[in-house]
């Protein structure tokens, strides 16, 4: 089958009305995103819409520019999320969707937001079974604020890529504050 006919195969299952995608696409119209082979990366510009942070019970959070919430919220069934270091360069937040809609089992993928490097190192220690919010926030008097207590989607969150000098450093530190 030519590639053509491919590519006009999985166009016409795409759900181009889809708010995910419409956000996606106007990144890529403004050279903010790529696309491939179910990966979506978008440019350190797109993803300053977005900030990783701990919120006042504990919880690891990813805010969500309000005006951007509407494209993550549902239909977009989010499976997982993975803070990922050292990978093609750079250290990223993956978010896995399992479909873009209840009913679409044909179309996962994962969006990848770059972050600053260093940023991740604070989650070196994460322990298994540990969650990510996705919650909406708004830029107030140059400060990010959550607009909302309760995040309006939680996920498994997993350490993914080269954490080794991070994990070890750690444990260098741990024993020689024992040794002290």
């Amino acid at each position: 089958m030519s590639s053509r006919r491919q590519t006009k195969r999985v166009q016409d299952q795409l759900d181009f009305d889809h708010p995910f995608l419409r956000w996606f696409a106007a990144h890529v119209r403004m050279n903010a995103g790529t696309f491939y082979k179910g990966e979506f990366f978008v440019t350190p510009l797109a993803s300053r819409q977005f900030a990783l942070g701990i919120d006042e019970t504990g919880r690891t959070v990813l805010g969500i520019m309000e005006h951007t919430v509407e494209a993550f919220e549902a239909p977009v069934v989010w499976e997982s999320a993975s803070l990922v270091r050292n990978v093609r360069g750079s250290d990223w937040v993956v978010l896995k969707a399992g479909a873009f809609t209840e009913a679409d089992e044909a179309s996962p993928g994962r969006l990848w937001l770059p972050v600053s490097s260093g940023l991740l190192n604070g989650w070196a220690n994460l322990e298994d079974g540990e969650r990510l919010g996705l919650a909406p926030m708004r830029r107030i008097n140059g400060t990010l604020s959550l607009l909302d207590s309760e995040p309006f989607c939680e996920i498994p969150l997993t350490l993914n890529g080269n954490w080794s000098d991070i994990i070890e450093a750690s444990a260098t530190s741990a024993d020689t504050e024992k040794g002290s």
